[in-house]
């Protein structure tokens, strides 16, 4: 895998053996075990780990939230073509890259635009619209 900046990522090898042993022992996934191993985790840093999380939406009750949701919606429902505004950083473009991934996966029309700050400052995005 190749980062944005141009660095060549592998994924570091563990034995499988202990994958498999850690993924029984302790409930996890293969991602999370492999992750413990390459990194050493110690016993105490293994049982600090809550491998039940929920998965809550802490902004669900937020009117923001809830009319950006129905806009985003209606968009779908008639299949209009969405732009995704992403921040040029880590989580802005790993939230683009999941928008993407399920947009193609429900194959709805979009396209996106990676913002520096540069381009907000300088307005450059309110211009792009009204073209």
């Amino acid at each position: 895998m190749i980062s944005v900046s141009g660095k060549i990522w592998a994924e570091q090898k563990v034995n499988q053996n202990l994958v498999e042993k850690f993924k029984q022992d302790y409930g996890f996934g293969d991602f999370l075990s492999k992750l413990i191993i390459s990194r050493n985790y110690d016993a105490s840093e293994i049982y600090g780990i809550d491998n039940k999380q929920k998965l809550i939406n802490i902004f669900k009750d937020d009117k923001d939230f809830q009319k950006a949701s129905l806009i985003l919606l209606k968009a779908i429902n008639n299949n209009e073509n969405i732009c995704i505004l992403g921040d040029y950083d880590v989580d802005g473009a790993c939230a683009t890259s999941l928008l993407v991934r399920y947009f193609n996966y429900i194959n709805q029309k979009y396209f996106f635009i990676f913002l520096t700050e540069l381009k907000m400052v300088m307005g450059l995005v309110k211009n792009y619209f009204k073209n």
